[in-house]
């Protein structure tokens, strides 16, 4: 009889509890964050694509290759344009999603980690609640994440590897983030300036030097030609000055301690309030967005932009939107809300330890002339795609002061970076922690972390059915 891998059926489990959990609520779901609806059903049924000046569409300003992928799907399988184009278009959002909980297993394999670490890293990965509930809605945020997560992990394989598949697949998939949504160009831009820094590192006099100038080479040549003609970015340069276009004002740049305000849904007042504070405590006492102080009245947690992002991507019933989804918080579900906030302390720490470490690893490197290791040291890309989407984040929550600019989503392009330096920073601890029973004791509470996310999922679906 052949032997049953332990370990591999375990990663089946938790990917199939995964996938369930998102195919379930998809079917269930009616409602979204952002109407996309209309976009897909006007590409499905009038058979054109609209430009971002279309009369009552929100969302229409962003590429399409979601809404044409959605609205081919629709036309497939001759959905009606209420309830059947939503479930369509949420169960492609879902099949993204479970692809990506496949990349992300793949990824954890190719990295030199213990089986523990592994399994730790791809339980709270594949179950932790703001990506779960990306994937059940009908938004492009599925896709831009799972290109461009498919193009950090072949970038990853290229440059450890340097075979021209890999290259090719990282290509395409940087391709497909960009014509997703504008923050595939944030994944665009960081790989060919790690292409370029390839090039500067390399023997001049070497193969790896002509082969990263012919991939740099063709890297800008085909992507940009591909998005130039199959995007919106050329159009909205020429027209608005910039490729990134949005559908909202950019807000008065805030003071550093003075709070100022840019109306009724305001999330930074004030440069120190925004980027200098944690209040993970305030989220303990009162697990919900606060939407109704008056003006100079708002929770400290509300003007916080990590505060907001922590609470965001712990707990689904924190924003409460979509609007169908909103559970009093007089529910007992908050009571699980304030235990996620407590315990994801403890990941939460992981991330930063391993952060810590690499970016001291990579100064080190640069500082004492040693910058060559990288090419046989690849993972510093993650590190380099982190910062650039942290940067990202200050620029877009200074330019747009509401709070619901303040969101996770903005940063899971670069999710597989958030997954390294997690992984990272649990295999050091382990490293740190000689004592079993201490290392017992962070299982557990990881354990039990995952267990309250699937609580906070079930409580969704209870609400949606």
């Amino acid at each position: 009889m052949k032997k049953i891998n332990t370990t591999s059926t375990v990663f089946l489990c938790i990917f199939l509890l995964a996938s369930l959990l998102r195919i379930y609520p998809a079917w269930l779901n009616r409602d979204a964050n952002d109407d996309h609806f209309r976009v897909i059903r006007i590409i499905a049924f009038e058979h054109r694509i609209p430009d971002k000046e279309e009369f009552d569409c929100l969302q229409c300003y962003h590429p399409k290759l979601y809404h044409f992928s959605a609205a081919q799907l629709v036309r497939f399988f001759h959905a009606e344009p209420g309830i059947e184009l939503k479930i369509v278009s949420q169960m492609l959002s879902a099949t993204a999603g479970i692809i990506t909980l496949i990349f992300g297993y793949l990824f954890l394999k190719k990295l030199p980690l213990r089986e523990s670490t592994r399994f730790f890293s791809y339980l709270l990965f594949a179950l932790h609640p703001a990506l779960l509930t990306i994937n059940i809605q009908a938004t492009n945020d599925s896709f831009v994440i799972l290109f461009s997560s498919l193009a950090l992990f072949f970038l990853y394989s290229y440059l450890k590897e340097r075979t021209w598949v890999y290259f090719l697949l990282m290509l395409i998939s940087v391709i497909f983030a960009s014509l997703s949504k504008g923050s595939g160009l944030i994944i665009l831009l960081g790989i060919a300036l790690i292409l370029l820094i390839d090039i500067s590192i390399a023997n001049k006099e070497s193969k790896v030097f002509l082969r990263s100038l012919l991939s740099i080479g063709t890297f800008i040549l085909v992507a940009a030609g591909t998005i130039i003609a199959f995007g919106p970015y050329d159009e909205y340069f020429a027209t608005y000055g910039s490729p990134l276009v949005i559908n909202k004002e950019k807000s008065p740049l805030p003071h550093f301690f003075k709070k100022t305000y840019v109306g009724e849904k305001t999330g930074i007042v004030s440069i120190f309030d925004g980027y200098f504070t944690f209040h993970p405590f305030d989220l303990i006492r009162a697990p919900f967005l606060d939407r109704e102080s008056l003006q100079g009245e708002y929770s400290s947690s509300r003007t916080s932009l990590f505060t907001q992002l922590y609470a965001r991507t712990t707990f689904i019933q924190y924003e409460g939107r979509p609007k169908e989804w909103f559970t009093k918080p007089a529910n007992s579900i908050y009571r699980v809300g304030k235990m996620i906030y407590l315990v994801s302390l403890i990941p939460l720490f992981l991330f930063l330890f391993g952060l810590y470490i690499d970016t001291r690893k990579r100064i080190i490197q640069l500082l004492s002339g040693k910058a060559s290791t990288v090419i046989t040291d690849p993972t510093w890309i993650f590190t380099f795609f982190f910062w650039g989407f942290f940067l990202f984040i200050i620029k877009f929550t200074l330019e747009y002061r509401e709070y619901s600019a303040m969101k996770p989503i903005y940063l899971y392009p670069a999710l597989f970076a958030f997954l390294y330096l997690f992984s990272l920073g649990f295999e050091k601890t382990q490293d740190i922690l000689k004592n079993k029973y201490l290392r017992y004791g962070l299982f557990v509470s990881l354990c039990g972390l995952s267990l309250l996310f699937i609580l906070d999922v079930l409580a969704l679906i209870q609400k949606l059915s």
